[in-house]
């Protein structure tokens, strides 16, 4: 936090409005008007060109390790998620029964259950067996492979 205040007054003292915290393109035009100032363009005097600051600089190269480092971890949990769905198809693909059905065949079966489930749930059948336990078993595993 201390890096990012000491970036706005690095700014500020060269004549630029700083954007906000998450304004991405906010930042990418800050950081171009800033190039612009110090580096110029082809048509002006090598005299005119000043360096950035040093801690300008380090703050900058800070707050993009930051946005790296978050991008990472986003990409990090993404591949896990992927991970975890590809390793549940290859289980449920060894299975021998689904491997003897179509996909539509596995689909109309899944949604014939499904609807059987529902049903069974909203009945109240008094056989002296709990079957609730049972019922959410299969529509959590139901879930889990559509």
């Amino acid at each position: 936090m201390a890096d990012l205040r000491k970036l706005n007054r690095g700014l500020a003292a060269v004549g630029l409005l700083p954007p906000s915290r998450d304004d991405h393109e906010g930042w990418r035009d800050c950081l171009t008007k800033l190039c612009s100032n110090y580096l110029g363009s082809e048509s002006k005097e090598d005299s005119d060109k000043q360096p950035l600051p040093a801690d300008l600089q380090g703050a900058a190269l800070q707050a993009r390790v930051e946005e790296r480092r978050k991008r990472i971890l986003e990409l990090d949990l993404d591949l896990g998620f992927v991970s975890q769905r590809e390793a549940k198809l290859r289980k449920f693909s060894k299975d021998p029964l689904l491997q003897t059905r179509s996909a539509d065949d596995f689909a109309r079966c899944l949604q014939r259950a499904r609807a059987r489930l529902d049903s069974v749930s909203e009945e109240e059948i008094d056989d002296g067996l709990d079957l609730a336990g049972f019922v959410e078993k299969l529509t959590v595993l139901l879930k889990e492979v559509t």
